[in-house]
């Protein structure tokens, strides 16, 4: 090549050009010798559009990846029914039929009642005469805790009531606040039991 005019400069770099070539060529696995990876990539199916980005990632993965094969599996997409359950929620003061607790804002769950109502919650606690917080109520054992303190800060939050259980009928709400008391009676509960229990 130097007989024919060509410069030492043109001829190395030729030169070293065919043995990186060579060398990247013999260097290089084989994509056949390495173990292809399985991976599951979970998509929400949302029609044709689910194809198109199947093939576009398939294609590109295969790429800058060839060992690595990729394998799709379409989910049910988010419907708008998803944002709203199947039924209404009750506010807390409509609720019948139910198991319930509540404490002392100020004392803590150290003055707790667990009890329960075939009426409305709201009832429960506010009927003239039999509810736990009516003035006119002279046998409730919240007010009586209120009295006693003589804190000011001692009060029974209505919208602090946490219902722990519900049922169909009175026998059953019974049985579960028996069942209740028997195993996590609260102070202020004077009563043992709504029922007999055969248990131990």
């Amino acid at each position: 090549l130097r007989l024919n005019g060509f410069s030492s400069h043109l001829i190395d770099t030729c030169i070293g050009a065919v043995l990186e070539r060579h060398h990247l060529q013999t260097s290089t696995p084989s994509t056949t010798d390495v173990p292809r990876k399985e991976i599951v990539v979970v998509m929400p199916y949302l029609g044709p559009v689910s194809h198109v980005v199947q093939r576009q990632l398939k294609r590109l993965i295969h790429r800058f990846y060839p060992s690595v094969e990729l394998r799709f599996v379409y989910k049910r997409g988010y419907r708008i029914a998803n944002m709203f359950s199947y039924k209404d929620r009750f506010p807390l003061s409509c609720r019948s039929k139910v198991v319930y607790y509540t404490h002392c804002k100020q004392c803590g769950p150290s003055e707790a009642y667990i009890g329960k109502t075939v009426n409305t919650v709201y009832e429960r606690f506010f009927a003239s005469g039999t509810g736990h917080l009516s003035a006119t109520n002279k046998n409730s054992a919240l007010i009586d805790h209120m009295v006693k303190t003589g804190d000011p800060n001692c009060d029974f939050v209505f919208e602090d009531i946490k219902i722990l259980d519900s049922g169909t009928y009175d026998e059953q709400i019974r049985f579960i606040e028996s069942i209740l008391l028997k195993y996590d009676k609260q102070n202020l509960n004077t009563c043992e039991r709504s029922i007999e229990l055969q248990i131990v």
